[in-house]
């Protein structure tokens, strides 16, 4: 299948570099970014076609479509946008990950290197675990979840949309959610469950702000 990458920055070019590495079975065609001093220029010799509503005229080119943007709110607006023109939004599996049996996955999930996620996990859609995250068993990941690097998550945990965990954050066992839009700071240590839309830092982690985000 021939795909296009949204986004043209560092962490596109990483997805594609991995996907050199591994064989990945998808062709990267082009790439569509709205900065304009990136049109024209190349990532490993795939060309910058254009801004992201280049989608539009691109079906005779691509198929699939890959956007592994760290922000939340803007990587779900741009699969969806995809998934609208009736792109297919393939999973990404880095083969040094680990994915436990029995883990269900929706579409356009990133898994990069060095993950493991234990069995019975559920990825739903358009989320992105960084590099050498533990994820225990039952977990449930909602949509447009990112969670950074190194970060140890126990079992069982529900994960609600859009929310973000820093690096190196550790949410232990016996916690059993985590709210929507919220915000773990880098290091921290989560001990309770986390209301919707809390930013949480610390050790034990406590929450600094609860705000409702504007749509």
């Amino acid at each position: 299948m021939d795909c296009i990458i949204i986004g043209a920055g560092n962490y596109s070019n990483v997805l594609y570099n991995y996907m050199l590495d591994q064989n990945e079975p998808v062709r990267i065609v082009g790439f569509v970014d709205d900065n304009e001093a990136l049109h024209g220029t190349e990532i490993l010799g795939v060309p910058v076609l254009g801004g992201v509503k280049l989608l539009e005229e691109l079906h005779d080119k691509a198929q699939g479509v890959y956007c592994p943007i760290g922000n939340n709110k803007i990587r779900v607006k741009l699969l969806k946008y995809a998934r609208s023109l009736g792109y297919e939004l393939p999973n990404f599996i880095h083969k040094s990950s680990v994915v436990g049996p029995n883990t269900n996955m929706g579409k356009g999930n990133y898994v990069m290197p060095g993950t493991v996620v234990m069995p019975n996990a559920t990825l739903s859609d358009y989320v992105m675990l960084s590099m050498c995250i533990s994820v225990g068993h039952d977990t449930f990941f909602e949509e447009g979840v990112f969670v950074a690097n190194g970060c140890n998550l126990g079992g069982n945990i529900h994960f609600r949309k859009d929310t973000f965990v820093g690096m190196g954050a550790t949410i232990i066992s016996g916690v059993k959610l985590i709210g929507e839009k919220c915000i773990i700071g880098a290091g921290a240590v989560i001990i309770k469950d986390v209301p919707d839309f809390s930013t949480v830092v610390g050790n034990p982690g406590k929450v600094i702000k609860t705000a409702v985000p504007q749509s």
